[in-house]
Parts: structure tokens; sequence; C-alpha cells
């Protein structure tokens, strides 16, 4: 890491780090000794300089800062500025995992992150600019977007209307369409990973502006780029639990099954089953994760009318469709999904 001096008299020294200004897919051997990579994707960086500001938030296993994307001249003065967000792995969590293999499981999971969303480039999908390393520890650069997560609007709020959930659900549709266009599942589909900036004025609840899709790490492509074949899952259980189609838990039995965009149509059913009745459609008692994973396997939720009369007949046949037990009964794609939203609206 390195400092400089912003230009003018009295202005104090900043952190600066450097981005690759490329993207790869990278090796784990390469990522955890810092190597040089080869590149496969141009980013338009001005020179890959970054300047860390003020902590946004933090998860179980990275950190997110408001942060300058900055050009400079050659003796180091700063010529321009743009926002940016810059997303680190917490050190304390690297340092967490004792072995190789556990650096490795979470810098691949974060590298994933950053190498599938830069491949997907649409208003409704957060953009990642750039990507490096900063001591060993791996960051991506991100748009800076000042929305706020869906999660924390439902729990200001306890349930949405559909009038306002409606529009934001559309464009949610939009943005994953674009992931899928481009051979990518997100398996991650949830309400924390849904940001929201809404038209100003006076009450809490505004109407919805700018909708953005995030939060790739357990994307996966569908497709081998060789063959064109459709990729088997892992074999075990990935995803977030209360959101997971039937298919997802059920590679934990059989690692041939397939997964493909029917997972996040799942999720999506589950996001606006949550948004809507205040409750998830399998929730999870703690201790036992299992059991609540396995429901969802034989069972139906409750029907979200059960829980919330204001659900009219029809939005409530669109997320029982959404989250149907089979793939082949839900939405194919995200497009369908959008045009039974859109119809209700």
């Amino acid at each position: 890491m390195t400092t400089r001096q912003k230009g003018g008299k009295g202005r104090e020294e900043q952190k600066v780090i450097k981005g690759l200004s490329v993207l790869t897919l990278p090796l784990s051997e390469r990522i955890l000794k810092n190597t040089v990579m080869t590149a496969s994707v141009l980013l338009e960086t001005p020179d890959g300089q970054y300047i860390i500001g003020k902590e946004l938030g933090r998860g179980g296993s990275s950190v997110v800062y408001k942060g300058k994307m900055v050009e400079t001249n050659k003796s180091g003065e700063i010529l321009a500025e743009k926002d940016v967000a810059i997303k680190m792995l917490r050190t304390d969590e690297i340092d967490r995992y004792v072995d190789e293999f556990g650096k490795r499981i979470l810098v691949e999971t974060f590298s994933r992150q950053a190498i599938l969303s830069v491949s997907v480039r649409h208003p409704n999908v957060m953009r990642t600019l750039d990507f490096g390393f900063e001591d060993h520890n791996p960051f991506m650069v991100m748009e800076y977007f000042p929305g706020k997560e869906l999660n924390d609007i439902v729990a200001e709020n306890k349930t949405l209307p559909w009038e306002w959930l409606g529009p934001v659900m559309i464009k949610v549709c939009d943005g994953l369409d674009a992931v899928h266009g481009m051979g990518i599942m997100h398996r991650n589909v949830s309400l924390p990973n849904i940001m929201v900036t809404m038209e100003e004025g006076d009450k809490d609840l505004r109407p919805a502006k700018e909708v953005k899709v995030l939060g790739f790490g357990l994307a996966k492509k569908m497709y081998d780029e060789v063959s064109g074949k459709r990729l088997a899952g892992e074999g075990m259980v990935v995803g977030a639990p209360l959101y997971m189609a039937p298919e997802q838990i059920g590679l934990g039995r059989d690692s041939n099954i397939i997964l493909d965009q029917r997972v996040d149509i799942y999720a999506m059913g589950a996001v606006m089953y949550k948004a809507l009745t205040g409750r998830f459609p399998f929730p999870i008692e703690s201790g036992r994760l299992v059991e609540g994973l396995l429901k969802r396997l034989t069972e139906m939720p409750p029907p979200p009318r059960s829980l919330n009369p204001d659900v009219s007949p029809e939005v409530e046949a669109i997320i029982m469709k959404a989250m149907a037990t089979k793939p082949e009964d839900r939405y194919q794609s995200a497009m369908d999904l959008r045009a039974a939203i859109a119809d209700t609206l």
C-alpha cells in the first residue's frame, strides 16, 4: 500500500491501492501467491488506483468501503476522482483459516464474484470495475450505488404493498435475465442482494427509482465453455438456506443434478413471499437447519394470503408458481416471471 498527498496544501495523506485493471479467471495458486495473471477482460479504469474511504458495511467475510477511483499524473498528483465501492475480504476472517485450503476457498469465492459479475453489463446489475490485491488480500472495485438493501426496507415496513414491490421485481427480473443470458446462475438471489434507491419525498416508502442485483459470490456458469453442455453441481449444498430451491438441496444427495436459472426463479418467489407476508416460506429454527431444508423437498409453503389477506389471488398464484417444487412447474425464465408480474400492475 502506498500513500500520496492529495493536491493542495494542508491536505491529509490518504491510502491508495492499485488494481490490476484487468480481470481473469485465476488459479488458486496464483491468487494465494499474488503473482501476475493473464488478462482476459480489459476494464475501463484510468490507471487502477483507488483511495479507501469510510466503511459502508460488513458481512461475514468481507467489508465494503466507499472509495475514490483516481487518475494521477506522473508525479502522483490526483487529477480526477470518481466515487466507487471497494469490497475487501476481512483480514480477521482470512486469518481464521489456518490451512491453505480454507484460504483458497475464501479467496476463490471472492474472486468468482468479481470474475462473473464483471462480465454482465446491465443497468439492474451492480457493475464490477476492477479487481486486485492489497497485501495479498483480494479486493474488488464496484460502482458506488447509494441505495438501500431490500432486506432493510422490508424490516422497516414489516410488509410491502404489491404496488411498490411489483415494479422493483420487474427490474430484478431484467437484471437476472442479463445474468442468465451470459450463461450464469446467481444462486444467491435474496433480500440483502437487491439494492434500491427511492424518489425524493417525505414518505418512508417512496417509489423505487433504481434497482440493482448484487452478490455474485455463489454464482456459477451453467454451461461448459468448450462443449456447451450443462454442468452438474458440485455435489454439495450451496446457497442461502432461506431462499434455496429444492434441487439445490438435493445436490447433497446426488451430484449429477443439473442446476439452471430456475433456482433463481425459486429464490425470487421466496423474496416476494417474505416481502409481502413478513415471514419466510420455510423458516429455519435455530439448530434445525437440516429439517428446515428438507421440508421444501416435499411440501409447499402456506399460501401467502393465509398470512396477509391484502395479497391478491393473482400475486399469490405468481409466487406459488415461482416456488413450485419441480423446476419444470415454475416460470422457465426471468422474462416469463416478469411478464406475469407486469400483468398484475
